[in-house]
């Protein structure tokens, strides 16, 4: 028994968690996919089975007979919200429209679209009364205190589309507590761990995601793959971000096989990004097509109601 499980070599998977985030997001949200997006994962996803499937394919493909002996998943640490006022403070409402006026406008676009689909507790009417009060403050000059008076106190039109930014920000609260609980339960039932650094921006006042860019998640990916080295034969990567191309070379150049997997889009062509970059960098590459990844995900049949959750 010693011997043959010498022959195996052990493998380290290593996540991208944002992007992967991102590729779910691609393959099954858009145009009413099965995963709705306010979600941070999907909920009964087989992360243990996809991550052994990834490995078997990785080190069948390197000629390599690879065991999944641990996965390091990069996840933020924190949500930084911008600031927003409360809506009984009304001076504070009334700042933020003048630091802010062009965002706030987005955001009450995007409102608006939403509202058209029934989705916003907003009537058009209020909309519109809250743009005309915005403008209005705009067009009264650079004095706050006359811009006040001449647009008036602030009325409840905008005091609504202030109580939908909040809502916004406590969703992504929500999200973040849920997610922390989602990382856990996997924790506890395989071995993956998850490694969290870093603060993403989070503005409730731009539409869809209002989500910044983290970039010392990625560095810690890159790093923990160099301190690891000693402990994996070969390093499974899961992303499409080019960023990882040195990593990959310092990897190989310590002896390492790195191993890179692709998702496939319904067409089969590869993801928008940097997967073609990583993919001709690393020694090896897999393809994981849609339908293929369904299968791990167990995505309910139709998505909720994004209603219920604006």
């Amino acid at each position: 028994m010693q011997a043959k499980s010498a022959m195996f070599k052990n493998a380290y998977v290593f996540v991208d968690g944002e992007n992967l985030r991102g590729v779910i997001g691609n393959l099954f949200a858009a145009g009413g996919g099965p995963f709705n997006p306010y979600d941070y994962l999907p909920k009964r996803a087989n992360w243990g089975g996809f991550f052994q499937h990834a490995v078997s394919m990785a080190g069948a493909r390197a000629g390599i007979h690879a065991r999944w002996a641990r996965t390091y998943w990069y996840v933020i640490e924190d949500i930084d919200t911008v600031w927003l006022p409360k809506r009984d403070n009304h001076d504070d409402v009334a700042r933020l429209l003048d630091e802010r006026a062009g965002a706030v406008l987005k955001f009450i676009q995007w409102r608006r679209e939403k509202t058209a689909s029934g989705a916003a507790r907003i009537s058009p009417g209020e909309l519109a009364d809250a743009v005309k009060w915005i403008n209005a403050r705009a067009r009264a000059g650079k004095n706050r205190a006359d811009s006040a008076r001449a647009a008036g106190g602030v009325p409840e039109s905008v005091l609504k589309v202030v109580d939908e930014m909040w809502r916004r920000k406590r969703q992504k609260e929500r999200e973040f507590r849920w997610k922390r609980e989602r990382e856990s339960a996997i924790e506890s039932g395989a071995p993956i761990r998850f490694r969290r650094s870093g603060h993403i921006r989070f503005d409730p006042l731009v539409a869809a995601s209002g989500l910044g860019r983290e970039k010392t998640t990625d560095v810690n990916l890159a790093l923990d793959m160099l301190l690891l080295k000693d402990n994996y034969d070969i390093a499974v990567i899961v992303s499409g971000d080019q960023d990882f191309v040195p990593a990959v070379r310092a990897a190989q150049d310590a002896g390492k096989t790195v191993v890179n997997v692709v998702f496939l889009t319904r067409d089969g062509k590869f993801l928008p990004g940097g997967a073609r970059r990583l993919s001709a960098a690393a020694d090896w590459s897999v393809e994981i097509d849609r339908e293929g990844f369904l299968e791990f995900l167990n995505l309910p049949v139709k998505a909720p109601s994004s209603a219920s959750i604006l």
